[in-house]
């Protein structure tokens, strides 16, 4: 049975809860909520939903569940009156058994107090400005089994070639008392595996692996195609089924070469994005939103999304799998006290392993503990970006007892959890022992940490900077915002996820000439960083960069952020300047910065980078760099190598001793397809 549709909510205290969760109470004057989905934090917390249900006798050897897929805070369920439970993990569904209680009658009320988790941290800055709305995330069914029920299923795919995949399947069963039961292991429907099991009452594990001959292997989009089978695992006793659980999975071997990822022996260069959460403000079209934020990411040439300090809708990685798109799976670590974490990290990566690990586009497991508050706000350091760098690292990233202490329980949890990923970087921490090879960096060079222009710098200093980068970007913010810093700043500071006055230095308002010509020269500021990064770290590919993720995709409220999409869906300028610093084929010219000086000597250095995964025997470049009495052309022509980033040569000029600009184009032709790159500078005349 179903229990989609209206509920019955209202806010609760301790005086009332005694009658709510009971079936006597006359709930007609609450307020009625469509769930799956969530409530609106303006009605109180906590809250208590009710619904009134109707069973159908059960049968005599039948157990009868209340199953809740997902949660969003922490609940307490009744039947009745009677407690049935707590269940406080967001990330697994959760069975409570009501078999002798939903023998005394066919009418009872199914009660459900939520409050808020606050464990489950924060939405990239996002959370103290729209308070969290708790609710029935997943579906709420009445279920009934036979005497062992099949309370989880884990699908792991070890490895997999075109002669054999591996996967490694793990079984929790719930049985009346002891007894012997066979589990049965059909793919697509045809019998593959048949074992008898001895079980004890309550809860019980069973492991084994399962060998499929000559598997047809899933790749990402642009390495091949994405089959996908349904492993069903069912319980029989004594010869009649009592349940099954069924997995749709992608036989494929993910590997990591420290920031290097591999998809079945083809190693492949990430370019992605971090994705925020897409139902902050709304459930009713998360799924469909999930979907397009795929598509779109596949349209502009990205092979991965990092999902971002949360779990995203089962749609996304649904689709994820379907399309060929790679997730960089983000595990919020709980925030709880240090002497009950440990615990608490246990059970989230075993629920997300549980829940997630059968999708063959999940390439990777990440903890996630950086304080993103602290980060963005934080104000620009002042003198070289090199010391700006080092300065900023040392203030917000450095290790700390709490860091390392979470870090070590996560990897020991997925260790034992999942075998065949990789829960390789902690993003944005400095390098520590004992795991020097687990870092990413966070750049946010552009916003307040030096100019983009000095990224070239920064990396040829230090180059471990760049091995994996898993943010960058600059903020931007909408009209009506833009109109309450103009009115008072200090009002909007709290309010913010970012550091207005740095937003103020970046792009000086006083330099627009009206509040929507500097909105605009903010959408252009995000591009520019975007643009430079992108085409810089394509430069660097594979030495050292194994790839990058801009931050971020989308923004999930309206106002402000640092998305390439807005809330609504709108595109901003940065959407494009990614897609364009994306093509399969890229020229990169040197940036020459805000300005050069008349008269200076310039020499560009001149790459092509390549996605494609075959050689381009003939393609040409040109160069063509124009300005007051300046005009120069220079055309390259050769070879392409498959995946590749090659420096095909330089091109050196004379600034000119002339107010006015230095423009840059190139050109590059190959097999029908055009790619280009544009920047133009001005000069910078001496004093006189």
């Amino acid at each position: 049975m179903e229990l989609d549709g209206p509920w019955r909510v209202a806010p609760v205290d301790d005086r009332t809860r005694r009658l709510a969760i009971g079936p006597d109470l006359d709930d007609s004057n609450w307020a009625t909520v469509d769930m799956p989905g969530r409530v609106d934090p303006a009605l109180g917390r906590p809250i208590m939903l009710r619904r009134s249900i109707t069973l159908d006798a059960r049968e005599s050897d039948r157990r009868r569940w209340v199953v809740l897929n997902q949660l969003s805070g922490r609940a307490d369920i009744w039947l009745d009156g009677a407690y049935l439970g707590d269940p406080v993990a967001r990330l697994a569904p959760h069975a409570l058994e009501i078999t002798r209680l939903s023998d005394l009658g066919s009418d009872h009320t199914l009660a459900v107090e939520i409050n808020d988790d606050a464990s489950s941290g924060s939405i990239s800055g996002h959370r103290r400005n729209w308070p969290l709305r708790t609710g029935l995330t997943g579906p709420v069914r009445i279920v009934d089994t036979g005497p062992v029920r099949v309370d989880r299923l884990r699908v792991l795919c070890r490895d997999a070639d075109e002669s054999r995949a591996h996967l490694l399947m793990r079984l929790t069963l719930d049985s009346d008392r002891g007894r012997q039961v066979e589990v049965v292991t059909t793919v697509d429907g045809e019998e593959v595996d048949r074992s008898t099991r001895t079980l004890a009452q309550g809860g019980n594990r069973v492991g084994w692996g399962l060998d499929l001959p000559e598997p047809q292997l899933w790749w990402p989009r642009n390495l091949g195609d994405q089959p996908l089978v349904d492993i069903e695992v069912q319980v029989h006793v004594d010869g009649r089924p009592s349940d099954s659980a069924v997995r749709r999975v992608g036989l494929r071997h993910v590997a990591w070469d420290g920031p290097i990822c591999s998809v079945n022996g083809e190693r492949l260069f990430i370019k992605g994005a971090n994705l925020l959460p897409v139902d902050v403000l709304a459930d009713d079209d998360a799924a469909e939103r999930s979907e397009r934020f795929v598509a779109r990411a596949l349209d502009i040439g990205l092979e991965a999304l990092r999902v971002h300090n949360h779990v995203g809708h089962p749609a996304l990685y649904a689709e994820a799998d379907r399309a060929g798109l790679l997730i960089l799976q983000d595990i919020p670590l709980p925030d709880v006290p240090l002497r009950h974490a440990r615990g608490a990290v246990t059970t989230r990566v075993r629920d997300l392993v549980d829940t997630l690990g059968h999708h063959p586009s999940i390439a990777s497991w990440t903890p996630h503990q950086v304080i993103d508050g602290e980060r963005w706000r934080s104000r620009p350091a002042t003198g070289s970006v090199i010391e700006a760098r080092l300065r900023h690292l040392t203030r917000s990233r450095t290790p700390s007892t709490r860091r390392a202490v979470l870090d070590l329980w996560a990897a020991r949890s997925l260790e034992q959890a999942d075998t065949t990923r990789s829960g390789a970087r902690l993003p944005g921490v400095l390098a520590n022992l004992p795991l020097l090879d687990r870092t990413g960096s966070h750049l946010y060079l552009g916003w307040n940490e030096g100019a983009a222009s000095d990224l070239p710098r920064l990396t040829k200093r230090f180059p471990a900077v760049a091995r994996f980068v898993g943010e960058f970007g600059f903020p931007t913010i909408d009209h009506p915002t833009a109109q309450d810093l103009r009115v008072d700043i200090e009002a909007c500071r709290a309010s913010l996820g970012f550091d207005p006055d740095t937003l103020l230095e970046r792009v000086p308002p006083g330099q627009s000439r009206d509040l929507d010509t500097w909105v605009a020269a903010i959408d252009a500021q995000q591009a520019d960083v975007v643009r430079h990064t992108v085409e810089h770290l394509r430069r660097l590919r594979y030495r050292p960069c194994g790839g990058f993720t801009v931050f971020a995709l989308n923004d999930p409220t309206p106002g402000w952020g640092w998305g390439l999409i807005d809330s609504d869906g709108t595109e901003r300028p940065g959407f494009a300047a990614l897609a364009d610093s994306c093509r399969p084929i890229a020229v990169i010219v040197d940036r020459l910065g805000a300005e050069i000086a008349a008269g200076s000597a310039q020499t560009l250095a001149v790459n092509v980078v390549s996605d494609l995964r075959y050689d381009i025997e003939q393609a040409t470049v040109d160069v063509e760099i124009s300005g007051p009495d300046l005009s120069l052309s220079r055309r390259f022509a050769g070879s392409i190598d498959a995946d590749s980033s090659t420096a095909i040569g330089t091109v050196a000029f004379r600034v000119p001793e002339q107010w006015g600009a230095v423009e840059v184009r190139a050109t590059v032709h190959a097999e029908g397809m055009v790619a280009s790159h544009h920047q133009t500078v001005a000069i910078q005349l001496p004093l006189s």
